[in-house]
């Protein structure tokens, strides 16, 4: 019984694909990530003084306020007609703006772009932080994911972190868990209740004070 349950429970295993960006917390400064601004150098780029980022101390400041610009990354190993999830974490930078930044992808890959926005901040400074998610189906090897400022005027700074991509599993693989899923849940039933018609396993309570009153 122990070793079909452990041979079921291996097959369900599906091993999870590595994280295809580099340095998506910001953590190594701007390693793996290209920049670009206007005015240049200004007002874009690595931020903890408004508090720290949600992973780690180290977030992007985006701008959008008085500057604008974009960071971006290469990632490889994708697969050609299979859809990736970006996952990220923003912030507005005060308590009476919801900031925004655009997702797109500059080459490999033809899903358009798509504008997130972040609630205003519950202090201000970049302090509530929440998640959103940006899908893309890949096109060939490669591709190139952008973080871009929203146009002037139209919000304060908003600020960015913890960058993941990752390939989304296909419904049809879902759905061949499901037999080897209720196979490890039958398993495990089925043995609780030998256990349970045997005694094996279980643990006389006769002879012992209550659980939770004094004695």
């Amino acid at each position: 019984m122990r070793l079909s349950l452990l041979f079921c429970t291996l097959v369900c295993l599906v091993p999870a694909k590595a994280d295809l960006i580099t340095n998506g917390s910001f953590e190594s400064g701007l390693t793996g990530w290209t920049v670009f601004s206007i005015p240049i150098n200004r007002n874009i780029g690595l931020d903890n003084q408004g508090g720290p980022g949600f992973d780690g101390l180290f977030w992007f400041f985006l701008g959008g306020f008085d500057a604008l610009g974009y960071v971006e990354q290469t990632v490889t190993g994708l697969t050609s007609n299979t859809t990736y999830a970006v996952d990220f974490l923003m912030a507005s930078e005060t308590a009476i703006s919801s900031d925004s930044l655009i997702v797109s992808m500059t080459n490999g890959s033809l899903t358009p772009s798509q504008q997130f926005s972040a609630p205003p901040s519950s202090f201000t400074g970049w302090r509530t932080w929440v998640s959103r998610e940006y899908d893309f189906v890949a096109s060939g090897p490669s591709a190139t994911v952008r973080f871009s400022s929203v146009p002037l005027g139209q919000h304060f700074d908003v600020g960015f972190d913890n960058v993941s991509i990752n390939a989304v599993p296909e419904p049809a693989s879902i759905m061949l868990l499901w037999p080897c899923l209720l196979g490890v849940s039958g398993l495990a039933i089925a043995r609780l209740r030998k256990q349970s018609k045997t005694g094996v396993g279980l643990q006389s309570t006769q002879g012992r004070p209550p659980v939770g009153r004094d004695i």
